[in-house]
């Protein structure tokens, strides 16, 4: 091997480091390796706050005339009220319409922000399945704890999008949570805008159970290229402002015809900023 002078592979003359010069250097690593621990939170706050901004924006440039208007401030206003919120449980009652079949469940749910971590417990059907996701976490796997005589195998590690974990569901488990939910909401009445045959309806004095709410309903009366004539609504917790059920149902085509499940999401019970740390998000817990 033919020994190359430095210059001839550097293109020049090399100065290397001095104890000086590496003394210098070490507050901008420490300055990136604190960036680089901090990331992932600021990663998530930014996106949320981007998000959040951009959806006022497109509400803002929206003209009074428009229908959807009000039912979009409501939405807005109750996004907001979900700002402070880290973390919650509740009951979530969850009906789908999956590849043509009615899909009903009834579950505990555990969420927390940051990390995006969600624990389920299944009260109904298969009572006492186990699902647990975080966000970077399990390779970014979801596990699954059955009962009985399957639970001897452990927790199965799943692909949250993957066709076993998406068989009875519309939306995977990493699109969970009440955010979520509003955020598709929002997203679908502000791509409706344009259609000037929706009308919107308010319902100031609606209950769940013993929750009082507000909902607002949005009917779309026209098909489109991949959905039929449906309506939306919305309820709202009137204690707090935050969405607690979100309903999508067809529109009857006939008279004494009955509506029909598209979707209902429904967060009931909620106790929120309860401290939930790693110990919770955890099978067996």
């Amino acid at each position: 091997m033919i020994p190359f002078p430095r210059s001839h592979l550097f293109g020049g003359h090399v100065k290397f480091p001095t104890d000086g010069d590496r003394m210098a250097v070490l507050p901008r690593l420490r300055l990136l390796i604190a960036a680089m621990l901090v990331s992932p939170f600021l990663l998530g706050q930014a996106t949320t706050v981007c998000a959040q901004t951009q959806i006022a924006a497109r509400i803002a440039e929206t003209p009074e005339s428009n229908p959807l208007l009000p039912a979009l401030k409501l939405g807005q206003k109750a996004l907001t009220s979900l700002d402070d919120v880290a973390d919650y449980e509740a009951v979530f009652v969850k009906k789908e319409v999956v590849n043509g079949k009615l899909i009903e469940q009834k579950m505990q749910i555990r969420f927390r922000e940051r990390p995006f971590s969600v624990r389920l417990k299944f009260i109904e059907p298969n009572e006492g399945r186990e699902v647990l996701y975080i966000d970077g976490r399990n390779g970014n796997k979801m596990l699954v704890q059955e009962t009985g005589l399957a639970s001897l195998v452990g927790p199965v590690s799943l692909d949250p999008r993957g066709s076993m974990a998406m068989q009875y569901t519309l939306h995977p488990i990493t699109q969970i949570g009440v955010k979520n939910m509003l955020n598709r909401v929002m997203d679908h009445w502000l791509a409706e805008r344009s259609n000037e045959s929706v009308s919107v309806k308010f319902y100031p004095n609606a209950r769940i159970g013993q929750t009082e709410c507000q909902v607002v309903e949005a009917t779309h009366p026209t098909e489109g290229p991949a959905t039929k004539p449906h309506r939306v609504r919305l309820y709202v917790d009137k204690n707090n402002g935050m969405p607690i059920r979100v309903q999508h149902v067809t529109i009857p085509s006939r008279a004494g015809e009955q509506e029909s499940i598209i979707a209902d999401y429904a967060y009931l019970s909620m106790k929120t900023n309860i401290g939930l740390t790693d110990k919770q998000f955890a099978i067996g817990q």
